[in-house]
């Protein structure tokens, strides 16, 4: 498990391991598991619920 503030701080890293390495990771926020990073297979990418024309062109367009 790794905290958000940590997978935020390295995010690049973190996709990198589970890119190459094969690696998971549990999320967590105040220590309860918020969310995975795991490696998919093409195949197992679910359709996007927003359309992409309709994402947040800048970051700070998500909050």
């Amino acid at each position: 498990m790794i905290s958000v503030t940590e997978a935020s701080r390295n995010f690049a890293d973190c996709v990198n391991r589970v890119r190459y390495q094969g690696a998971a990771f549990v999320l967590q926020k105040n220590g309860v598991p918020v969310a995975r990073l795991v490696p998919i297979e093409q195949k197992d990418l679910p359709k996007p619920s927003v359309p992409e024309e309709e994402w947040p062109r800048h970051s700070n367009q998500i909050w």
